[in-house]
């Protein structure tokens, strides 16, 4: 719905410009990550400098209906210490032991498999 669209980012290009287009998404991004369910996708809008919208494929931006070098994708970078996760955990049930210890090992796999 075009309601639940916000701005992110958005840069100003020349017709003769060529190669990646950067946008910065962290912040929604590690939103994402913590809560799935809210992840809305990303839309490109391509507009003239009047504002008025034109078809990305006029600006020469390849859709997903390219060739398959030419695909969009985006790549992200985390650091783990910068990213809270959060799960839910009962609240009833066993008690945790004292003398459990986690390695720093364990708690990066708890890390990645709540990330995945």
């Amino acid at each position: 719905r075009e309601s639940d669209l916000f701005l992110l980012d958005s840069r100003t290009l020349w017709a003769s410009e060529e190669g990646w287009l950067v946008f910065d998404i962290t912040a929604t991004s590690n939103h994402w990550v913590v809560n799935p369910r809210h992840n809305l996708g990303l839309q490109l809008c391509v507009e003239t400098l009047d504002g008025q919208s034109i078809n990305p494929k006029l600006a020469g931006l390849i859709g997903r209906h390219g060739p398959q070098n030419k695909q969009p994708f985006m790549v992200a970078f985390f650091k783990a210490t910068e990213v809270h996760l959060r799960s839910t955990r009962s609240t009833g049930g066993k008690q945790r032991s004292q003398n459990r210890s986690k390695t720093p090992k364990n708690q990066e796999a708890l890390r990645v498999a709540n990330v995945a």
